[in-house]
């Protein structure tokens, strides 16, 4: 999974959708190849992320910013992070005393 990448998914369309406007001052197949180049990488970030869903080989953890802090608004996302044996052990030994 690339680094962010479940980030990356979800913010990506949306600062690239941003540009959109700016990019069709230039020329409408300028937009076009740029909205379909920002689909594709965020299409990459996805597919990125289902090996290490599909194998089950992460923990889970939800990680959020606020986004809008005086209405309580966050984003965030549902993450899964890599666990090691080292970390699988540390578990084992702390629950044990």
């Amino acid at each position: 999974m690339f680094p962010y990448a479940p980030w990356l998914v979800w913010a990506f369309p949306i600062v690239s959708s941003l540009l959109v406007p700016l990019i069709a001052r230039f020329s409408k197949r300028a937009k076009d190849y740029f909205a379909v180049a920002m689909c594709l990488i965020t299409l990459t970030f996805a597919f990125s992320m289902v090996p290490d869903v599909y194998f089950n080989v992460l923990e889970s953890s939800n990680l959020t910013v606020y986004w809008i802090p005086s209405l309580s608004i966050s984003a965030g996302v549902y993450t899964k992070e890599k666990v090691t044996l080292e970390f699988l052990e540390e578990i084992k030994t702390i629950s044990r005393t």
